[in-house]
């Protein structure tokens, strides 16, 4: 319980929650562009985008969870 209410009421994810809206439209249409860019059939373009619209979260997260737990132990 502690946790979770620390999670939302973090000041880190009070600023960058509202961000976050954009961000995802921005990784789905960079994905898909850069699948469309390298294949020309759309069942490749599809799986291409899954791949690198997961290859993408998967390093923002990872980017982020560093950073957020940096943070924490710097206070």
């Amino acid at each position: 319980m502690l946790v979770s209410n620390f999670i939302w009421t973090s000041p880190v994810l009070a600023l960058v929650t509202p961000q976050l809206r954009y961000a995802v439209p921005l990784v789905i249409a960079v994905s898909l562009v850069w699948g469309a860019t390298r294949h020309e059939r759309l069942r490749e373009i599809v799986g291409h985008t899954i791949r690198s619209l997961i290859w993408v979260l998967t390093f923002v997260g990872i980017a982020f969870a560093a950073i957020f737990v940096s943070g924490y132990f710097t206070q």
